[in-house]
């Protein structure tokens, strides 16, 4: 799922590249968890992306059916 995160970052980085005057996009990878076993570790993965070469317009936007919520939910 880093490479998802890392794709969309080089994308905006191009488009800024190509049209510097233009605003761009808003930009999210949604990751949808809908099973309660084996749980999908958004925390990993969190500490995965603050390593990478991630944009900081880049979101997270998550739907965790297993977490404390059940619901949707945005991550940064």
């Amino acid at each position: 799922m880093v490479r998802d995160f890392e794709k969309l970052s080089a994308i905006l980085n191009a488009a800024e590249a190509q049209y510097p005057t233009h605003p761009l996009p808003l930009a999210y990878v949604g990751i949808l968890n809908n099973r309660k076993r084996p749980r999908f570790n958004f925390d990993h993965l969190t500490r995965r992306l603050a390593q990478a070469d991630i944009r900081p317009d880049v979101a997270m936007v998550t739907y965790d059916i297993a977490g404390p919520q059940g619901g949707p939910s945005a991550r940064v």
